[in-house]
């Protein structure tokens, strides 16, 4: 699939106004209800996943802008219409331009660069990139965009990793453009960690595996893909605490994977200003969850036979409280899913009425016109997923 690179009009705006308008799962039974949560805990983690493609394309942002500060300055490449040809550490090269106009686009084509990537690992460059630049510094603090591969073809690494127990023949395939105000606070270690961008495009990992029996040898893939997904995503760290904000106001994205006896399948959502914050105090070693918005899912056929396709409408009332050491094992907390509404307690705190819990957690589960569950469990999966029966 190859995406287009257009501004968030048209078919972006109606997909936003129609998920807005949608109606959520109805839960009308207490299998619903808890598949409904377990979905809900489940994709409170995506976000940082897709923060980990984001974080992929600024690693290799920094190392393009590495590799031309090394060679060249902004005044000389400004200087050099043509452009420069730079040689790679190992082998082949890139060519970097850069028009005296603005916005300052920093242009570069590899061809067969051969260069150690991270660590070891030593990979192939080739295809376009082109990086927008704030300023004329090739050490920016951030991006105003970011563009890996074009219609002309994709951005492509290429590494083989070899173990005793297997060898990877990966690419990693681009054709992804980031635009927007993108710090390089997590590459560059200075200047403010708040951005605020669209994705449009695809990453995608494609791994020829050969393993020891009996695990499965063949072919594995992994392709992220996004249509106007409107990402605002704030750090802090601050001592021992680190509080990381996502919010997605709009647009969706899928994640189509590849598996030897599995075949090829996928998972898609569409959101409408979701958005998931963690606080994590390593002093007190604990953390809060919260979890608002409205997100639509369409899940795949392994995920579980309880799971539902549909739009979930999500609201913390009190964060999600929890230690370090038993990440799942809610203390306190409210969160309401389509109507229903899940209460977390400990032994300590639960009230006076409920049932004081031997295994850890308390979740009281409270569902519209159809009753009120208490499951005394150790954590909130081992809760739900027998009732749920979405894994």
């Amino acid at each position: 699939m190859n995406l287009s690179f257009r501004s968030f009009t048209g078919a972006g705006l109606l997909l936003s106004t129609a998920i807005a308008t949608a109606s959520p799962i109805v839960l009308d039974t207490e299998q619903k209800a808890a598949s409904a949560f377990e979905t809900t805990l489940f994709k409170a983690d995506m976000p940082r996943s897709v923060t980990g493609h984001v974080d992929d394309v600024l690693f290799f942002a920094d190392f393009m802008l590495r590799k031309v500060n090394a060679a060249t300055t902004p005044a000389a490449l400004l200087g050099t219409p043509a452009g420069m040809t730079i040689p790679c550490s190992t082998s082949g090269s890139f060519k970097a331009s850069m028009p005296d106009v603005q916005p300052r686009v920093l242009r570069l084509r590899f061809t067969e660069c051969q260069t150690r990537v991270l660590g070891s690992i030593e990979g192939t460059f080739n295809g376009p990139a082109a990086l927008t630049l704030p300023a004329d510094t090739f050490r920016p603090e951030t991006l105003s965009g970011i563009r890996f591969g074009n219609a002309s073809g994709e951005f492509t690494l290429h590494y083989i990793t070899v173990t005793p127990a297997q060898s990877d023949d990966t690419t990693l395939a681009y054709n992804i453009a980031l635009h927007g105000d993108i710090s390089m606070a997590s590459v560059v270690g200075s200047g403010p960690d708040a951005s605020t961008f669209r994705i449009n495009g695809y990453n995608d990992q494609r791994r020829d595996v050969i393993t020891t029996p009996p695990a499965p040898s063949g072919f594995y893939g992994n392709k992220f893909a996004a249509d106007h997904l409107s990402v605002v995503r704030t750090l802090i760290n601050s001592n021992d605490v680190y509080a990381e904000d996502i919010l997605f106001p709009a647009g969706s994205f899928s994640v189509t994977q590849t598996e030897p006896g599995y075949g090829v399948f996928a998972d898609a959502y569409t959101f409408n200003d979701y958005r998931v914050n963690r606080v994590t105090d390593y002093g007190a070693w604990n953390e809060t969850l919260s979890v608002d918005g409205r997100i639509t899912a369409t899940l795949n056929p392994f995920s579980g036979a309880g799971c539902m396709n549909g739009l979930y409408a999500v609201k913390t009332r009190v964060p999600l409280f929890y230690s370090l050491d038993t990440t799942a094992t809610f203390q306190s907390g409210e969160l309401v899913v389509n109507g229903a509404v899940a209460r977390f307690y400990a032994a300590t705190n639960t009230p006076p009425g409920l049932p004081v819990p031997v295994n850890g957690m308390l979740l009281n589960l409270r569902v519209r016109d159809v009753g009120t569950f208490n499951y005394d469990a150790d954590n909130w999966f081992s809760a739900l997923s027998p009732v749920g029966q979405c894994n």
